[in-house]
């Protein structure tokens, strides 16, 4: 009797223990919205997602910076022969500002001085030395190709659709992860339960042992029934040593995603605290889904870069024309053999500029490979938007028939309570034999295990369907 009053003492104390590295599951367990905020945005890869992300934003500012204004300039000096044989010495010194619209129009200010020095002046009538100053306001208006501003906008268009793929291609990594994460949250809340549930089949096995150590004292058991009961209590024990070896793997796993220490003592929250709101109609799913998916975003997003580009080809496939429209003035002084040279008078420009590729082999095919880009970006939408409906359908179908299986579960759990009770009460009159009610235990234990079992699958599949939905969007957020 000593013997099993020391035993009985080593199992309080290791379920003791046990309790007291889960202290707090019920009441303040990791949800899985925490686990999902905490682990998803400590995410290498979602961090490298997310620069990526910043660095398609910049796109847009490239495209926006060529309609800032634009400098040139040119300056250099030289020492030749002129055309009359005399050496000459020569400065040169260019500048040009000018502005692109969004139009396509380009508008801007240039000018020039000279100054020329010829050792021998051949002509008197030409001044030496002399200097030159030109000065233009010029405007070109693209009247063919570039016209209305196709390069610009398109471009903004192009660097709008790469943001967007950038980040949807974030937030499909995001999903992903996150798919994974459910299942490991899940996992765990299995072990976690099934840890309970053998909890509570130490329980009743111990006090079965008791009840039948006093009939053996009073000579109403055998010694083959308690050794048949202590047989139960070992392997019960032992497997939940089994289940707490499992579930410390997954609570390093889980530490190590959540960046905590690894012999951190992790508590999850109960199935109880995991209600999912009740499952909408399946259009409404189906609705949601398509509105949220990230690959759906980034092939709509492929398809009006697609689009931007056609434009753009299309464009560039046009012959060149434009219209230069410019006024200045023109001022030249020097020195005479007979005095001096000040000079200004004004002058106005209209051109036509004309060019056409004589081969437009390139341009073509240049139009026809964004017209494929598009047909393809188009065929891609339409597969994803067909596995996301196989998808939702089959979580939608997982869903409902669990819903229905689940009932059935909870009612061979009463069932087996009631039997276990009465056989129990049995037992205890001396009617049931030992090796019937360790059965009628197992059987108990055995439905409860498969209605913990099928709620914690029902809750994933439910936690699976929210994440489709975006319902969970605003936790993958990098601070």
């Amino acid at each position: 009797m000593k013997k099993m009053d020391q035993k009985h003492q080593y199992v309080l104390l290791f379920l003791a223990t046990i309790l007291y590295s889960q202290g707090g599951v019920a009441a303040q367990g990791l949800t899985l919205e925490q686990f999902l905020a905490q682990a998803i945005p400590e995410s290498s890869s979602i961090v490298i997602a997310g620069l990526r992300e910043e660095q398609a934003r910049l796109q847009r500012d490239s495209i926006e910076s060529t309609m800032g204004w634009q400098a040139a300039g040119t300056a250099g000096t030289s020492h030749d022969v002129s055309m009359f044989g005399s050496p000459s010495d020569r400065i040169d010194l260019n500048g040009k500002l000018e502005k692109k619209l969004e139009s396509g129009s380009t508008w801007g200010l240039s000018g020039s001085y000279s100054y020329d020095n010829e050792q021998i002046n051949i002509i008197s009538s030409l001044p030496n030395p002399s200097q030159g100053l030109n000065m233009d306001l010029y405007y070109r208006v693209p009247l063919k190709r570039g016209g209305d501003g196709a390069e610009f906008h398109q471009g903004l268009l192009s660097a709008d659709a790469s943001l967007q793929i950038a980040s949807a291609q974030k937030r499909s990594q995001q999903q992903a992860l996150a798919k994974q994460l459910i299942d490991l949250y899940f996992n765990a809340v299995q072990m976690q339960t099934q840890i309970a549930a053998a909890d509570d089949q130490i329980t009743r096995v111990q006090r079965l042992r008791e009840f039948t150590e006093r009939n053996l004292h009073l000579g109403l058991s055998e010694k083959r029934d308690l050794y048949q009961i202590q047989a139960q209590e070992e392997t019960a024990i032992a497997s939940r040593r089994d289940l707490a070896v499992s579930w410390n793997t997954m609570r390093t796993e889980m530490n190590r995603l959540l960046r905590h220490a690894a012999e951190n003592q992790l508590s999850l929250s109960s199935l109880e605290e995991n209600q999912f709101e009740s499952t909408p109609e399946y259009q409404r799913i189906l609705t949601d889904v398509l509105a949220s998916s990230p690959e759906r975003k980034i092939q709509l997003s492929q398809l009006s870069a697609s689009d931007a580009q056609l434009q753009l080809q299309r464009d560039n496939n046009k012959d060149t024309l434009d219209m230069l429209v410019s006024v200045g003035s023109r001022t030249r002084t020097g020195t005479l053999t007979n005095g001096t040279l000040n000079q200004t008078d004004y002058a106005a420009k209209l051109s036509l500029e004309y060019r056409i590729a004589m081969d437009k082999r390139g341009q073509d095919a240049g139009v026809m490979r964004a017209m494929k880009d598009r047909t393809i970006a188009q065929e891609q939408l339409k597969d994803i938007e067909s596995n996301l409906k196989y998808e939702v359908s089959s979580l939608y179908q997982s869903i409902s028939e669990l819903e229905k299986a689940v009932d059935h579960y909870r009612n061979r759990l009463d069932k087996e309570k009631q039997k276990y009770e009465e056989g129990m009460h049995e037992y205890r009159a001396g009617r049931v034999a030992t090796n019937l009610i360790v059965q009628f235990e197992n059987d108990l234990q055995s439905a409860d295990v498969a209605l913990k079992a099928r709620l914690n699958e029902l809750a994933k599949n439910r936690a699976k369907l929210q994440l489709l939905r975006g319902q969970y969007a605003s936790l993958f957020i990098v601070k």
